[in-house]
């Protein structure tokens, strides 16, 4: 039985993104967000609820991450 709320998720391709998915999907309408980092980058964040899961993993050649991925989202 869905209730056809709306959740944006970020980061559903990694581990805890896919199990999540896995769990809300029968009873949600899921909406993947891609998040890069883009200069100026809007958002629309309409939807029952957001879940900010995207982060960086598996990095060996210790790049440096951006630190205005989170911000636009949160703002």
């Amino acid at each position: 039985m869905k209730n056809n709320k709306l959740v944006l998720i970020t980061g559903i391709s990694g581990f805890v993104g896919q199990n999540l998915q896995d769990y809300l999907k029968p009873f949600n309408v899921i909406n993947p967000l891609s998040v890069r980092y883009i200069p100026n980058q809007t958002f629309d964040l309409k939807g029952g609820a957001v879940i900010h899961l995207g982060g960086k993993a598996h990095d060996l050649k210790k790049n440096p991450i951006h630190p205005n991925i989170t911000r636009p989202i949160l703002n």
